[in-house]
């Protein structure tokens, strides 16, 4: 593209009029001076697409009109991305408020029917508070009725607390009357009956052993359930299960006589200290007087 020395100064500018010293604003008054003397220099003649100074120019003004085009642009489109939102918005307020009308109908309409049920319920009401006082005064009568049967087993209550209390101090006089006997048992023959938790006693001897009075022996009962049952034994296995305790439980769980029991354990452990004592014979003929001491020992048990 051609062009003169002179026009290669100028700057183009997006939005703005161009000025020039030789075209004043219209409404500017200007004085004439006059035209002092050029000194002309010699212009070097060359071609404008040679020229930097001017290829730089074009090309920052070319950027200056794209980014003003892409500004304008995103404003436009921002402009109207608004413009949607807002059409959206006064669509979205429109459904809203058809929706509500709609709404306030059905409510005006579930209204007038939960009115009609109103009148219909408090007719209902009445027609029941007649009912009802009907109803109190029988109730009157019954509530009369019941007051004196309150009485009554309030009369009987306390008759059977009297009675308890009887019964309470019984067994006060009672359990004074025992409590010198179990002192007799723990400290002449040996035995001390503690609980050991639910249903279960433990009962323990002493005086058994002639080289150790003091050695315990003692055994603990379920008595929760109609059948006794031994659960454990001190010192550990020394009854033989199969030979002594089992019948002995038997003939407990047959005669019921605990009283029994307790003396055939007590000679059970004797027997067992005794075989014990035996046990340092050694060979067979010391386990053959074993055996026979507790044949004969079982028979006395």
């Amino acid at each position: 593209m051609l062009g003169t020395p002179r026009s290669a100064g100028r700057r183009l500018t997006f939005g703005v009029a161009a000025t020039t010293p030789s075209r004043p604003p219209m409404m500017t008054v200007t004085t004439i001076h006059p035209i002092p003397t050029l000194s002309l220099k010699p212009v070097p003649s060359r071609w404008y697409a040679d020229d930097d100074e001017f290829t730089d120019l074009r090309a920052s003004d070319r950027n200056a009109v794209d980014y003003t085009v892409s500004l304008m642009r995103n404003r436009a489109s921002d402009r109207l991305h608004q413009l949607a939102s807002t059409l959206a918005e006064v669509e979205e307020e429109k459904k809203r408020l058809d929706d509500a009308c709609r709404s306030l109908k059905e409510a005006a309409k579930d209204m007038t029917v939960a009115l009609k049920k109103e009148r219909d319920e408090v007719d209902e009401a009445r027609e029941k508070e007649a009912e009802v006082a009907q109803r109190g005064r029988a109730l009157k009568v019954q509530v009369d009725a019941i007051k004196a049967d309150v009485a009554e087993m309030e009369s009987k209550l306390a008759a059977r607390r009297a009675l308890k209390l009887k019964q309470r101090e019984a067994y006060q006089r009672q359990t004074s009357k025992n409590a010198p006997e179990l002192s007799f048992f723990e400290d002449k023959l040996g035995l001390k009956i503690r609980g050991r938790g639910r249903d279960m006693v433990q009962l323990k001897f002493t005086n058994i052993d002639p080289g150790n009075y003091n050695r315990p022996f003692s055994f603990d009962i379920d008595v929760s359930k109609p059948t006794y049952a031994v659960s454990s034994i001190t010192p550990a296995s020394f009854l033989p299960q199969t030979e002594v305790v089992q019948p002995l439980l038997a003939t407990l769980n047959k005669t019921r006589d605990f009283y029994a029991f307790i003396r055939s354990m007590r000679a059970a452990f004797k027997l067992e200290v005794r075989l014990e004592k035996m046990a340092f014979t050694p060979g067979p003929e010391g386990e053959r007087e074993k055996d026979m001491e507790r044949a004969r020992l079982s028979k006395e048990i």
